[in-house]
């Protein structure tokens, strides 16, 4: 029984974790191949972990209020 909970449980970090890579990814190769500069790509960077977050925390206050 608990192996199925972590295989749950990393199914439902697998989509995240792969996204993560493909931006980490996107950024990297357009730092290759000289279309932005670093700042750039860092700002992009920053830019999705501030949505992400504010997104978690939505998430994480509309769950609680359903409580």
């Amino acid at each position: 029984m608990k192996k199925w909970r972590i295989a749950r449980g990393a199914s439902h970090l697998a989509p995240g974790a792969v996204l993560i890579m493909f931006g980490a990814a996107l950024g990297l190769s357009r730092l290759y191949i000289g279309v932005h500069w670093w700042s750039e790509v860092l700002g992009g960077w920053m830019f999705a972990l501030a949505w992400l977050t504010a997104w978690s925390a939505g998430w994480i206050w509309l769950g609680l209020r359903r409580r």
